[in-house]
């Protein structure tokens, strides 16, 4: 009997919430908001079907919007650092930076077309 309630309680110990949380595989998180603000501005097209493009953050989120094509969501790519997919379009958006690490512009691939824009002192 002492070696049933042992093992009982032995086994309680072991799926205590805090024991289950320690072994439950962790999401991959996206950036803060304060790593996310060295993207933030607009960044000037050459050549393209807009104006320029807006990279701005919204309730947290960084949000791209090509003038006059749309707004959206860009999450970051998991393989690709600086790196970030339009939520609902097929378009990328990938940043540059300088020698001081400072995004400097950025390339947009938007249905096999690519279009780069520097970004607006």
């Amino acid at each position: 009997m002492k070696l049933l309630v042992f093992l009982l309680v032995g086994f309680g110990l072991l799926t205590t919430p805090a024991a289950f949380a320690q072994t439950t595989p962790t999401a991959t998180t996206a950036p803060d908001t304060a790593q996310l603000r060295a993207f933030v501005g607009k960044y000037t097209a050459e050549g393209a079907p807009f104006e320029a493009v807006l990279i701005t953050i919204e309730n947290g989120k960084l949000m791209g919007e090509a003038v006059g094509q749309g707004k959206a969501e860009l999450t970051p790519d998991s393989k690709t650092p600086d790196t970030f997919g339009a939520v609902g379009y097929d378009a990328s958006v990938t940043f540059a930076r300088d020698a001081d690490r400072r995004v400097t512009k950025l390339t947009l691939r938007l249905n096999d077309q690519e279009f780069i824009c520097q970004k607006a002192p």
